[in-house]
């Protein structure tokens, strides 16, 4: 079953984002209420993939997205925010986001729509590793 590394400073949407994430039977969540704390969770453990917030203390969505992407590659990342202005999306796309979606008062479709985008993009990911690797050994 696959990993989800949710990290923002609202212990509420983190509370509704396990619950529903969870409650499709398809995944497990391991929440952080901020970039700092998920990183020493990734220096601990293995994620599938990570739903971030963007306005976070101390360091921001963007800053979390660049440091996964120069520490751990391609992890599929989906960053999840209130502000929907076109610098973060630009910024976020330029990062090397897979999704990024702005966050809604319709918490169950919202967090259906993002079971789905996070299953999506870690079988894209699987996908990707599997051609690698077969191209490899194909060499």
């Amino acid at each position: 079953m696959p990993a989800i590394l949710f990290v923002d400073d609202n212990e509420e949407i983190l509370t509704l984002g396990k619950l529903f994430l969870e409650g499709s039977g398809t995944m497990t969540v391991d929440t952080a209420a901020s970039a700092t704390m998920a990183i020493g969770k990734l220096n601990r453990g293995k994620y599938d993939a990570i739903l971030s917030d963007y306005n976070m203390p101390v360091m921001n969505g963007i800053e979390f997205l660049q440091y996964v992407r120069n520490a751990y590659g391609d992890i599929p990342f989906i960053m999840f925010t209130c502000n929907d202005t076109h610098e973060v999306f630009t910024e976020a796309l330029e990062g090397g986001v897979d999704y990024c979606i702005v966050k809604s008062f319709e918490p169950k479709h919202q967090f259906m729509t993002l079971g789905f985008l996070l299953r999506h993009i870690i079988e894209q990911k699987r996908i990707r590793d599997n051609q690698r690797e077969l191209q490899e050994q194909e060499k």
